[in-house]
């Protein structure tokens, strides 16, 4: 029982030192066609919540890709 203290400081500082790693999303590619598909989908849909989600997902995609190309 009188290692308890010991034991316990060395768990809790073990941590410490370790180098946090950064994990990445992974960005699936769209093919050309996949692309064309869409931008005739958005220019033939004015909805403003959907261009809203894609703009969404296009800055979320950058910042993947950013994260990626910092590692």
């Amino acid at each position: 029982m009188r290692f308890f203290p010991l034991v316990l400081a060395i768990v809790a500082l073990s941590g410490c030192g370790s180098v946090p790693q950064h994990v990445c999303p992974l960005v699936v590619p769209w093919s050309a066609d996949d692309q064309k598909a869409l931008s005739r989908a958005l220019d033939a849909d004015k909805d403003p919540l959907i261009h809203r989600a894609v703009q969404e997902d296009a800055g979320f995609r950058a910042w993947a890709r950013g994260c990626q190309g910092a590692q």
